[in-house]
């Protein structure tokens, strides 16, 4: 079952409504309609943004969670919502086309001031996109990452159950019905097969989609937006993928992502594979929505791409997108064969954190585990921690981080010394965990608070996914004094990226989480005096980090005078 974390109340009191003249396709306070935006404007006029175009019969809350999943520095970010969807007015005998949705996405582009963007559609907005490409707008098109949509006319599958049904005058029927109440549309949503057979949404999931559908008497568009496979078909010249690639001539990057069980458009994807080559194909698992199956996944793969096109990339501090070249290379240069590397020989490059090995092994040390345990270690960086937990005890460790690079990175480096059958590494937020609840003995979080500024929903995240009795070892850096600091430091290249508390306020939001602190310890001392000691080794962390040795001395003179202090704790749940 998938998790809530935005409901549809919260999506739209998260945007606004702002008027549209659709005759002549512009913003306007005076507009007879209203058409609903989620936007984070920029005071950058070179930014790259991020433009999210919807799917149907979602609209833009079928982003929501995906939305909550993404790195908080990527943007700025828009949404768009239709005419006839979500909180945009619902006029009646609307003539709902893909030309019009496509003169709403410039009109917002236009008001926004947008010069560059990566563009990501999900569904039926691919058309949109494709009439966008075939009218060279403004503002320049950085990527396109087109999900689970229609590239070409004869590749649809839609069942009968889904648009060809309720286009029909039974499916206009039934919308009635719909916006009255929830039960027939639970009903008639899982006969339209949108989820792959395993997937079992949640009441509140179902729930939370009906409000946004028939939100503002929205239910008709069931009936009234759902000609868009004709319509693809009596344009499909002009809105075919492989034509306009080859007008593109490789001017613009394009990724296609589907599933092989979505019913609706799996053809998609062998199709975009055979005509348009130079399209990269990401496929996932589960059904159609992949929104709601695996938001975590399309986050991920968002993520990557928009921030491989520009956007936001100044607010990434971890990506360098070298990691394991560099990494790579040193080992190389160490005289390593990458044939036979033991575990150990990684130990000077691997733990990303004050005190390195040092520090992880005397954390795990208070951990209480053994060959049983199942481990999360949150945050994980190139996964240091979670191949020396799991080459020291043999247990089974999960890994999560919210850089694809060092996750990519640590799946290779697992790989490399033999321990990638003992660890699963998934790109994740760890304000988001996509795990169910209890599953896991003990959560290993290092340096890892302070990038993150809602420790609250942090330390909750991790008490849901503990078993009862289960532990939380935290090695991490706190606030001293109260001055400044020097950057760039280790987790942040400047002061925005960086948010740390203060020992008390950090151990008073572990509490409030649900946690019985059983360990607590103050070893600044500790940490500036192993700082001020490192070893000088060619594998260690400036192999990889930027500006490392910057960073180290930025860090050690605030551990030495008393503006940065670290931490050391073990805290059990319920």
């Amino acid at each position: 079952m998938g998790t809530v974390w935005v409901t549809a109340a919260e999506w739209f009191a998260g945007g606004r409504r702002i008027g549209y003249d659709a005759k002549h396709a512009r913003t306007d306070d005076a507009g007879v309609l209203k058409v609903f935006e989620r936007a984070t404007p920029t005071a950058d006029a070179d930014a790259v943004w991020l433009t999210m175009l919807p799917g149907f019969p979602d609209g833009s809350y079928g982003w929501a969670q995906v939305d909550h999943l993404l790195p908080e520095g990527l943007g700025p970010r828009l949404y768009v919502e239709p005419i006839g969807q979500g909180d945009s007015d619902k006029p009646r005998h609307y003539p709902h086309s893909t030309a019009g949705r496509a003169d709403l996405v410039e009109a917002l582009w236009r008001h926004h001031g947008v010069r560059r963007t990566v563009v990501v559609t999900f569904d039926y907005s691919s058309l949109a996109l494709l009439e966008l490409l075939r009218r060279d707008p403004e503002p320049a098109i950085e990527a396109v990452f087109m999900v689970n949509g229609g590239l070409f006319a004869d590749a649809h599958t839609h069942p009968w159950q889904g648009t060809p049904m309720l286009r029909s005058p039974l499916g206009a029927l039934g919308a009635r019905g719909i916006q009255r109440s929830v039960v027939p549309f639970v009903k008639g949503w899982q006969q339209a097969r949108m989820y792959s057979r395993d997937y079992r949404p949640s009441e509140a999931e179902l729930g939370e989609l009906w409000s946004a559908l028939t939100r503002r008497d929205g239910a008709r568009f069931l009936h009234d937006g759902a000609g868009f496979v004709r319509e693809h078909r009596r344009n499909a010249a002009r809105w075919d993928f492989a034509a306009i690639a080859r007008e593109l001539k490789g001017s613009v990057p394009l990724y296609v992502g589907g599933s092989a069980e979505d019913p609706y458009e799996h053809r998609q994807l062998d199709a975009a594979r055979e005509r348009v080559p130079e399209a990269r194909i990401i496929t996932f698992p589960g059904g159609h929505l992949t929104t709601a199956e695996h938001p975590d996944l399309l986050a991920a793969a968002i993520a990557d791409i928009a921030s491989r096109h520009g956007v936001g990339t100044a607010s990434v501090p971890y990506r360098t997108g070298t990691v394991r070249l560099d990494i790579e290379k040193a080992l190389v240069a160490a005289g390593k064969d990458l044939g036979s590397v033991e575990p150990a020989e990684l130990a000077m490059l691997e733990d990303y954190h004050t005190g390195g090995r040092l520090a992880t092994a005397q954390l795990v040390d208070l951990a209480e585990l053994t060959p049983a345990s199942t481990v999360l270690d949150a945050g994980a960086g190139i996964g240091g921690t979670s191949r020396y937990v799991a080459h020291r005890f043999g247990c089974t460790v999960t890994a999560v981080d919210l850089s694809d690079e060092y996750c990519e990175t640590a799946t290779w480096l697992n790989g490399l010394v033999g321990l990638d059958d003992r660890i699963v590494v998934r790109r994740a937020d760890v304000t988001a965990l996509p795990f169910d609840e209890k599953a896991y003995d003990v959560v290993f979080s290092q340096h890892v608070q302070m990038n993150v500024a809602d420790k609250d929903v942090l330390y909750r995240e991790a008490a849901r996914v503990l078993k009862t009795g289960g532990r939380l070892a935290l090695w991490d850096l706190v606030a001293g004094d109260g001055r400044d600091l020097d950057y760039p430091l280790p987790w942040a290249d400047t002061a925005d990226q960086s948010h740390l508390g203060t020992p008390t306020e950090l151990r008073a939001t572990i509490e409030a989480a649900g946690f019985t602190v059983e360990h607590w310890e103050d070893l600044t001392e500790t940490a500036g005096t192993i700082m001020r000691s490192l070893p000088a080794s060619p594998l260690g962390l400036q192999s990889f980090v930027l500006n490392f040795g910057e960073r180290v001395k930025h860090l050690t003179e605030a551990l030495s005078d008393g503006r940065v202090r670290a931490v050391q704790a073990v805290a059990r749940i319920g």
